[in-house]
């Protein structure tokens, strides 16, 4: 019997060192007035598998920690999108958007830039790239975001930690799950905000280039002129 204790024991401790968990899939959402008119474009969104299965990955405060992007990423993309252009759809292949207006490819990236394993403290960057393309001509532009993450342990991790010790690790099976728990869901609090920050920075850059309303505008003169041509 105290070897089954122990061995259950280990399981819950070992088990509740890993953190899986994913940004909430509808996190995002814009609640001010929208004053901007819309531009008449058919965007398609392409998701490609590398993009879909965007993780955040690394070793946080000794725990590891993986946290899928999707599909909480795309959603939020898909909302910005939709907030410059009458019709977006979300797509996964650059083959299915030939009657699209416009083409978008995302791409998602942090990285490390200091850490400090006593404190537990680390920096990352994070980087948001869109690249915009006209399927019929391909030319196209790209806009880029970047961002600073500053991630520490939460107050909630330092109090788990703290009962471990007390209690000589005798009541780690239950506290050290309890520190990875709230060390993760405080990397996804973290991730969202920085999304949500680069989100609303990039809404602002699109809807400033005047090469898109530029773009929209041609497009649908073509189109009025091409209905107007009467038939021979």
């Amino acid at each position: 019997m105290r070897k089954l204790f122990f061995l259950m024991a280990a399981f819950l401790f070992f088990s509740g060192c890993a953190y899986n968990g994913a940004i909430k899939a509808d996190f995002y959402a814009i609640n001010e007035t929208n004053t901007f008119t819309r531009l008449p474009l058919d965007v398609a969104l392409v998701q490609p598998g590398s993009f879909k299965t965007r993780t955040f990955y690394d070793e946080l405060n000794g725990f590891s920690v993986n946290i899928a992007m999707n599909p909480g990423l795309v959603n939020a993309l898909q909302t910005t999108l939709a907030s410059i252009f009458e019709k977006v759809r979300i797509v996964d292949s650059v083959a299915t958007t030939r009657d699209a207006d416009i083409i978008i490819i995302p791409e998602y990236e942090i990285r490390a830039v200091s850490k400090d394993h006593l404190s537990g403290n680390i920096n990352y960057e994070s980087r948001m790239v869109l690249t915009f393309k006209d399927p019929q001509s391909g030319q196209g532009a790209q806009y880029k975001q970047t961002s600073m993450i500053h991630f520490s342990p939460p107050p909630q991790a330092h109090a788990a930690s703290f009962i471990t010790g007390l209690s000589l690790f005798i009541l780690s099976p239950v506290t050290i799950p309890w520190e990875t728990q709230q060390i993760g869901k405080h990397a996804e609090g973290l991730l969202e905000k920085d999304i949500r920050g680069l989100m609303s920075a990039m809404a602002d850059e699109i809807k400033s280039d005047g090469r898109l309303i530029n773009f929209a505008v041609r497009l649908n003169e073509k189109r009025a002129r091409k209905i107007n041509t009467p038939a021979i």
